[in-house]
């Protein structure tokens, strides 16, 4: 299945909670406090990868979590940072924010294609192989009871929470249609060099375009291509066709 256009949920994790702790050890009266720092959240990273050809696996996981960071530890132990969420797309990956009321419409006149930049500005548009962009940043982890130490406040049990992480409803959209293109005049035989290269067996119904779902196979990449079909010109032999045959029945 060849998917261009998926709309997700990400969401970066969340930081740890300090720690509230007291240093205990022999011979060490009155340590003091010794709480370490929560974990910072994971992030949600969107990686461009020029061996994925569609957004395919994002249908089957719309939603997109990172891991949250651990809870701080005494001995001023900080707590383990969340793993990050790497989401690997395809090169010509344009994204934007759901929550905008002018994103653009695939029927609708406000194409991500012909609408100005000044009324609509994707998040980002990953170009490049092995380009990367933090979609969602992680939470900060809390402080723990050690940086509340003060002469007036020598057992401080204060401590704070770790922050949460960044999240939203994001809208993804691949430019790319395909690496190679074949351009020619109709009956020239494009249709029969791709059946040649590849194992695929076009639809040859009178529609705009196909995507036959195959692949063709080169020396280290894997192509994948349409059948564009020349309407325009399909519709004026049709229309010219018309024509004549209006003037003979007038004659």
């Amino acid at each position: 299945m060849f998917v261009d256009r998926i709309k997700v949920f990400a969401q970066a994790g969340n930081g740890g909670r300090g720690s509230v702790s007291f240093r205990r050890e022999k011979f060490v009266p009155k340590g003091g406090p010794d709480g370490g720092d929560g974990g910072q959240g994971g992030d949600v990273i969107l990686r461009a990868d020029r061996h994925v050809d569609n957004l395919a696996s994002l249908f089957y996981e719309p939603i997109v979590k990172a891991k949250n960071g651990s809870h701080g530890k005494g001995k001023k132990m900080a707590g383990r940072a969340g793993a990050d969420k790497v989401v690997k797309i395809p090169v010509g990956t344009m994204v934007w924010r759901a929550e905008e009321s002018q994103r653009p419409t695939r029927n609708s006149d406000q194409s991500a294609i012909h609408t100005p930049q000044s009324e609509i500005q994707p998040v980002v548009d990953l170009v490049r192989d092995e380009q990367e962009f933090v979609l969602c940043r992680g939470g900060e982890g809390g402080k723990g009871n050690v940086h509340f130490k003060s002469s007036r406040n020598r057992a401080p049990r204060q401590y704070t929470d770790g922050e949460e992480g960044e999240q939203g409803h994001f809208l993804l959209e691949l430019r790319t249609i395909a690496d190679a293109g074949l351009v020619g005049y109709p009956n020239a035989g494009k249709s029969t060099l791709l059946r040649k290269l590849s194992a695929s067996r076009f639809d040859r119904r009178g529609t705009s375009w196909t995507w036959p779902g195959s692949r063709i196979f080169a020396p280290h990449h894997t192509l994948p291509h349409f059948d564009i079909r020349d309407r325009c010109r399909r519709e004026r032999r049709t229309q010219s066709g018309r024509g004549f045959t209006e003037s003979s029945e007038g004659n």
